[in-house]
């Protein structure tokens, strides 16, 4: 039986931020659903169409998505984005709950996915890969912002009884933005769970991106 992977195309040129986080999230898991169905059916499921789908732009789709995977002080200047519910086909179990918040211009993005079940210990290093991506080419602009880091560190927690562990990096763009990305791992309601932001260093202050990780509960 076949294992031809075909992974959704990289994020287009003028499509939203959120679009482009689920998206990533949805490429990284892609290669569990390969492993779970063990044919060709379960990937090619997992195209573009398919992620184009499952995704939901109503506030109030999103904010309940954020919800299902767990309460978090967000700041007023992000709004909803984004969210997604990704299923696997046939039994429709699921297998990645996702949200997406942006600020203006989606410049600022702070993202939650939830995998359930088997899925539920995701490569942290694929995901945040191509997330990093989505983000390094906002609206189809070339390439010209990647992120340089200049300070970082790891925050850990305990989220429902379980340990959390996030990096934190202080960086600027290439176009001179001060920008903070914090991602990391914690227990979820249902599932293991992750967290991705970016935000303007400038109005959100690491202390403050540290007590918004702090506020997951």
């Amino acid at each position: 039986m076949s294992t031809y992977q075909s992974y959704p195309p990289p994020p287009a040129p003028g499509m939203s931020t959120g679009t482009k986080i689920l998206l990533g999230l949805g490429i990284g898991c892609g290669g569990l659903v390969l492993l779970c169905c063990g044919s060709v059916v379960g990937v090619t499921w997992l195209g573009y169409s398919a992620f184009q789908r499952g995704i939901d732009r109503d506030p109030a789709k999103v904010k309940a998505a954020a919800a299902e995977i767990g309460a978090i002080d967000l700041p007023a200047d992000l709004l909803p984005k984004a969210a997604l519910d990704l299923r696997m086909p046939f039994t429709g179990q699921n297998i990645m709950t996702g949200a997406v918040y942006t600020g203006e211009g989606d410049r600022e993005v702070l993202g939650l996915a939830e995998f359930a079940g088997p899925f539920g210990s995701p490569d942290q290093h694929a995901l945040r890969s191509h997330i990093n991506e989505a983000l390094n080419q906002p609206g189809g602009r070339d390439r010209d912002d990647d992120f340089e880091v200049q300070k970082k560190h790891n925050l850990e927690l305990e989220i429902r009884n379980e340990p959390a562990k996030f990096q934190i990096e202080e960086g600027v763009t290439r176009g001179g933005e001060k920008m903070i990305r914090a991602a990391g791992q914690f227990q979820g309601k249902h599932g293991t769970a992750l967290l991705f932001l970016q935000l303007d260093a400038e109005k959100h202050p690491v202390e403050q991106v540290e007590e918004l990780i702090k506020s997951i509960h």
